[in-house]
């Protein structure tokens, strides 16, 4: 298990940084938007309309899955058919929670934001680590080795 996976629930921590300033940032970003379901869950002033924040969060990972495509045909991603079902999997899953959450069949849950968690983990240390890892060898000029300070 990474240090990643063990980071506080709705807190971007370093320890997920992969050094390609913007996948790191989408991520944050992804992170962020789980932050307000999350604060929403567990405060006395719960988000106005989780619907926009799932919006929100799907129209992001949309972008960053694209920007991800885009730098793998780029360099010739061996596995960029695995990883692009892999994005075809995780958006039609959003999309069926979104679209449960809009309609009423779901409500904003802790169970739902834990999913929306391990989701954006798991494919950080896994699929994204992965692309990164072979980006490093096979171009170097898309690294950034010392990500911005946030």
């Amino acid at each position: 298990m990474s240090a990643c996976e063990n980071a506080k629930p709705g807190v971007w921590d370093p320890d997920c940084s992969l050094g390609i300033e913007a996948i790191d940032d989408d991520h944050r970003k992804l992170v962020g938007l789980i932050k307000e379901l999350t604060v929403g869950l567990t405060s006395e002033r719960p988000v106005r309309n989780p619907e926009l924040t799932l919006d929100a969060l799907a129209r992001q990972a949309q972008n960053h899955f694209a920007n991800e495509e885009r730098l793998m045909r780029q360099h010739y991603y061996p596995e960029m058919l695995t990883h692009k079902a892999e994005h075809a999997k995780l958006m039609g899953q959003v999309q069926t929670l979104h679209a449960a959450v809009r309609s009423g069949r779901m409500a904003l849950s802790k169970e739902l934001v834990t999913f929306l968690e391990h989701w954006v983990v798991s494919h950080i240390m896994g699929m994204d680590k992965s692309l990164v890892t072979f980006l490093q060898s096979a171009a170097p000029d898309v690294i950034s080795l010392a990500p911005r300070a946030r």
